[in-house]
């Protein structure tokens, strides 16, 4: 079902290759991070199975990622 379908998912791309690089960090800040991954992962699924629209899932998607990108050049 959509449930076990959003979960499996969401865990294949929080653990995935594209957050790996988690890993090599300190274990304190490595599981914080994979669990706001995991956590906006399952928004988004869950946003797109209640909505069907790909399209409001991207634009929450990049206001998310613009977020981290103007915050990281403001430090």
């Amino acid at each position: 079902g959509a449930p076990a379908g959003i979960s499996v998912a969401n865990a294949l791309y929080t653990f995935g290759p594209l957050h790996w690089h988690y890993f090599a960090s300190r274990a304190s800040d490595a599981w914080p991070m994979f669990s706001a991954i995991f956590a906006i992962g399952l928004f988004f699924g869950i946003l797109y199975q209640r909505s069907g629209n790909l399209g409001m899932v991207a634009i929450f998607h990049a206001i998310g990622n613009a977020y981290i990108v103007w915050s990281s050049e403001s430090q």
